[in-house]
């Protein structure tokens, strides 16, 4: 028998939007989900190992008008392991990408305000383009846990303010305008052979609002990376083998800035396999 970890990738962070008025940040990347087990049987023979990426960030460059630029952040990929020494499958499910504005999003329905945090361990969806909170995502192999992930915070449309991405161990803390929320924290593992955390959550982007400066949100422990503050262009990726997921650009007083408030990407996953020699 063996012990495992299976980190999916982090979704990547949203891309803030500039208009007239100000700015809207994005939504914090969601965690990658994250799948640990002790004891589970195997026989002689091979595994198929399966790495998932990180998701990319979401990014507005001016070349083109704002509405058809991808302002969300991507999913991040699934991490699995298979094969004959194992019955079934063991399935790690890529985070959510966090939301943005006009983003013609295929994983989520566009035309909100402001985007909310990418849900932990939700494979394929962006949260948040109307200001929800992102939602979690039963394990597709069957194996206990059966959630592998957490809640996203919403975003706030009435001030611009956006949450930070769900973590594998806890939901998005709710945000305080016009900070960026903070992403979820991960789960903690010493299967490596040193406690360290895994797969926590993107943190949302800071933005203006009664002319007060907003900090981003900081990313949750396990690798996720914190949101970019006011008129930043330093929004933080999630870190590699960690599934964390990436911050969100701040949305500042600059109109239809090229290049600025891009999103972090997601941090790549992990998969760890540990066995008496």
């Amino acid at each position: 028998s063996v012990d495992y970890l299976a980190a999916a990738g982090g979704g990547g962070g949203g891309s803030a939007y500039r208009d007239v008025a100000g700015g809207v940040a994005g939504g914090g990347g969601g965690a990658g989900g994250l799948r640990t087990g002790t004891g589970l049987p195997v026989s002689s023979g091979s595994l198929t190992v399966t790495v998932g990426s990180g998701g990319g960030g979401g990014y507005y460059d001016g070349s083109q008008p704002q509405v058809n630029q991808t302002l969300y952040g991507l999913p991040g990929g699934d991490s699995s392991f298979s094969g004959p020494a194992l019955i079934g499958t063991v399935v790690a499910s890529g985070g959510g990408g966090g939301g943005g504005r006009f983003s013609s999003n295929p994983f989520h329905p566009s035309g909100g305000q402001v985007g909310g945090g990418g849900a932990g361990g939700c494979s394929g969806a962006a949260s948040g383009d109307t200001g929800t909170a992102g939602g979690v995502l039963t394990s597709p192999d069957g194996r206990s846990p059966t959630v592998q992930g957490f809640s996203g915070d919403g975003g706030v449309p009435a001030t611009r303010s956006s949450g930070g991405g769900g973590g594998a161990g806890g939901n998005a803390a709710v945000h305080s305008d016009p900070n960026g929320g903070s992403g979820g924290i991960g789960v903690e593992s010493s299967i490596s052979g040193s406690p360290t955390y895994y797969c926590g959550g993107g943190g949302g982007g800071g933005t203006t609002q009664g002319g007060n400066v907003g900090n981003g949100g900081t990313g949750g422990q396990g690798g996720g990376g914190n949101g970019a503050s006011k008129d930043s262009n330093t929004a933080q990726h999630g870190t590699n083998s960690t599934g964390g997921g990436g911050g969100a650009g701040g949305g500042g007083t600059t109109p239809l800035a090229a290049g600025t408030g891009t999103g972090g990407n997601g941090g790549s996953g992990i998969v760890i396999i540990a066995y008496p020699s």
